[in-house]
């Protein structure tokens, strides 16, 4: 389970594991209230070269384990959501990735994408750019 903080990448870097960690109010599976520390996690992120140590905490009731992430990403992404859309967008207009996304990257985003629109059939708006637009609008994680 994920907690997504809201703050910078660069905020995270400067201050390491002594960044002051929002604690989570309860747990997402069991709904309990006891958390004890669980160490931290190391994650990289395209934005900074060096490993980012994200906060884990462990739930004492059901032991699930939740971590910290940044907002502006994804769960098992290291690019933002940002990034990724204006990626797919460029891809959808000249059918090119953009200078900056490796092909094999952009093709995973390009197939995570049309199996989440096989599965939400009834989403599909005119096209895969109005599709991809109600997607981030409604806030609703394509991958």
């Amino acid at each position: 389970m994920i907690l997504f903080i809201n703050d910078s990448l660069s905020s995270f870097e400067q201050q390491g594991k002594n960044y002051k960690w929002q604690r989570p109010t309860k747990c997402f599976k069991c709904h309990s209230k006891k958390f004890y520390g669980h160490g931290h996690v190391s994650r990289y992120f395209n934005q900074i070269n060096n490993l980012l140590f994200l906060k884990r905490w462990r739930c004492l009731c059901c032991g699930a384990v939740i971590s910290c992430r940044p907002m502006a990403y994804w769960r098992r992404y290291q690019e933002t959501s940002a990034n990724i859309f204006q990626a797919l967008q460029i891809r959808f207009k000249t059918l090119k990735w953009p200078p900056w996304i490796a092909r094999q990257r952009g093709g995973h985003w390009m197939r995570s994408l049309n199996k989440k629109l096989k599965i939400h059939q009834e989403l599909l708006k005119e096209g895969m750019l109005e599709t991809l637009a109600f997607f981030v609008e409604k806030e609703i994680s394509i991958f």
